[in-house]
C-alpha cells in the first residue's frame, strides 16, 4: 500500500464502486474490497479536515459511535483551498487540469465531474452544498439541495444534514459538504468546541448513511486552517462499513 495516495484518486475510486467507467481523472483508482462495489455512495467531504485532525479527533469520534469496519487512507492535498480541493476530488483531476479555482470557475467548466457522468449514466446523483456551489451543477443534475450561507455554521451544517437525509430515499450518490469545522478553525475557537461541533456532524452523518444503507466515505479537502493546529498537507479517505 502506498504511503499516501493523491486526491484525484477518489474520483475514479468513488466511480469504481458506481460501477462506472469514468473516463475524465488522470488519477488511478484505490483497491478497495469488492464488496464496496454497487453500493449507494454518501460522499461528505468535511472542510479543513486534514490528517492530524482525524487523528486528534475524528478517528476515535467515528470508532465510538458505530459498530462496524474503518478503511482510512492517506490522501495528499492538491490545493490549500476548498475550490480546487473539491474539484479535483470530484473530477480526479489535478488543480493545473481543471482549472477550478473559484465558483464562477466552476460555473464555466466544461468538464463533466463525477456526479454530473453518473447522472447521465443512469446512477441517479445529487450534491447538498452551499447554495452558489450548489447551483453549478444544474447544468447536468436534475435536482440539487442548495443551503444558503449563513453567520450560524452549525445550523448551516444542520441543513446541510438534513438535505442529504431527505436526498437519501431517491438518490444512489450524494455528495455534501460540511463547513462547521473550517469555520470555527477560521474564528480560533476552542479545541473543545471543535471536537463537540466535528462530533456532531460526524454522528449524523453516520446515522443518516447506516440507516439509509449506503456506505460512507469521509474525505477532508485541505490542510486545516487558522492557528489552532499546525495543518498537514494530508488528508483522510474513510470508508465506513456498517454491519
Amino acid at each position: 500500500m502506498k504511503l499516501a495516495y493523491d486526491q484525484k484518486d477518489i474520483a475514479p475510486t468513488i466511480a469504481k464502486i458506481l460501477n462506472l467507467d469514468y473516463g475524465v481523472p488522470s488519477g488511478e483508482s484505490i483497491e478497495i474490497k469488492e464488496k464496496f462495489v454497487g453500493k449507494n455512495v454518501i460522499l461528505a467531504i468535511i472542510d479543513s479536515l486534514d490528517w492530524f485532525v482525524y487523528e486528534k479527533f475524528g478517528r476515535n469520534i467515528i470508532e465510538n459511535i458505530f459498530d462496524g469496519s474503518i478503511i482510512e487512507f492517506k490522501i495528499s492535498a492538491s490545493a490549500d483551498k476548498t475550490s480546487p480541493s473539491i474539484a479535483t476530488i470530484l473530477t480526479g483531476l489535478d488543480p493545473e487540469e481543471h482549472h477550478v479555482f473559484s465558483t464562477q470557475n466552476a460555473q464555466e467548466s466544461e468538464i463533466i465531474n463525477l456526479p454530473e457522468f453518473a447522472e447521465k449514466n443512469g446512477v441517479k446523483s445529487t450534491v447538498v452544498m452551499e447554495k452558489g456551489g450548489a447551483m453549478t451543477f444544474l447544468k447536468t443534475l436534475e435536482a440539487v439541495t442548495p443551503v444558503e450561507d449563513r453567520e450560524d455554521i452549525v445550523e448551516f451544517d444542520d441543513d446541510i444534514l438534513s438535505g442529504v437525509e431527505e436526498s437519501a430515499d431517491e438518490f444512489k450518490f450524494i455528495v455534501c459538504h460540511l463547513r462547521t469545522l473550517d469555520e470555527q478553525l477560521h474564528r480560533g475557537e476552542t479545541v473543545e468546541k471543535i471536537e463537540e461541533c466535528l462530533e456532531r456532524i460526524i454522528h449524523k452523518i453516520i446515522n443518516i448513511a447506516r440507516e439509509e444503507r449506503f456506505l460512507l466515505v469521509i474525505t477532508g479537502d485541505h490542510k486545516s486552517h487558522g492557528n489552532v493546529f499546525e495543518g498537514s498537507d494530508i488528508v483522510p479517505l474513510v470508508f465506513i462499513e456498517f454491519r
